[in-house]
């Protein structure tokens, strides 16, 4: 993998097809290989922000940062064909920064599904909540504390 970049958009700034793209790569991760049917996109979208990895040019990541009092940050994922190299890590970093750029350091959340907890405790996120179903697949509620 030689080149990469992570690149931010408001929904409004991006171009139709590559929210197309998006919409694919969640509905082909979340939809499809968790065999979870549910409604993937949603009202969020219109004004999250959005955050996209690319590696050669290839859509390879994804993450939204949902706005509010407090951001939450979902939809996290790495394409099948590039995982397995640390992408995660460093795309959830750079959604952190753009989080912490947006309101300043803050609490952070994510909808963890129960498997990933590990991933999120490596990147100082904290369970906040007993295990819960979310689209019939086990989650935990957890938050990063401002550094």
């Amino acid at each position: 993998m030689s080149d990469s970049r992570i690149d931010v958009f408001w929904l409004d700034e991006m171009p139709a097809s590559l929210f197309h793209e998006i919409v694919m790569l969640r509905e082909s991760v979340f939809v499809v290989e968790q065999t979870c049917a549910y409604q993937e996109t949603d009202m969020h979208d219109l004004g999250a922000r959005h955050l996209t990895l690319r590696i050669d040019e290839a859509l390879a990541g994804y993450l939204r940062i949902v706005v509010g009092r407090e951001p939450a940050i979902g939809r996290v994922l790495i394409a099948t064909a590039f995982r397995g190299h640390g992408l995660a890590y460093a795309l959830m970093r750079a959604g952190i920064e753009e989080a912490d750029r947006l309101y300043g350091e803050t609490v952070i959340h994510v909808s963890a599904q129960a498997h990933l907890r590990g991933f999120y405790e490596r990147l100082g996120f904290v369970v906040t909540s007993d295990v819960y179903l979310e689209d019939g697949i086990p989650h935990c509620a957890m938050q990063r504390a401002p550094r």
